[in-house]
């Protein structure tokens, strides 16, 4: 995602959490964590506080259990924050064996600018 995307760089990047799409339990807070350090260690992007992004929900009545279920609420807490990129995040398919979709979102205009998918590595 990094490297085919000359063009989202040095940008602040909102991450709030991996939804899950599965039928059952999944842990989608060691995925969130694993994507918000790969995310720091490229050196390229500035995430968006968990302090802001935690203000942001109450400021929009984003219950805290909210995901972010659709993109546009990502999107409307993203601009809020000041954030100029999105990464929108879920799992997918079997609880035992998920495949996680990422896209790279534009905060303005919620253009995607790459997505992916694959199967979680446990």
């Amino acid at each position: 995602m990094v490297s085919s995307s000359p063009d989202a760089n040095n940008g602040i990047i909102l991450l709030d959490q991996v939804k899950n799409n599965t039928s059952g339990r999944v842990e989608t807070a060691d995925a969130t964590s694993a994507l918000k350090e790969t995310l720091l260690s490229t050196n390229r992007f500035s995430l968006v506080p968990d302090s802001k992004l935690i203000e942001g929900r109450q400021a929009l009545g984003l219950q805290g259990d909210d995901s972010l279920i659709s993109r546009s609420k990502a999107i409307g807490l993203a601009r809020y924050l000041g954030a100029k990129y999105i990464i929108y995040a879920s799992a997918n398919g079997n609880p035992g064996m998920p495949e996680i979709m990422i896209q790279l979102l534009q905060a303005q205009t919620g253009e995607i600018l790459w997505t992916g998918t694959g199967n979680v590595q446990r």
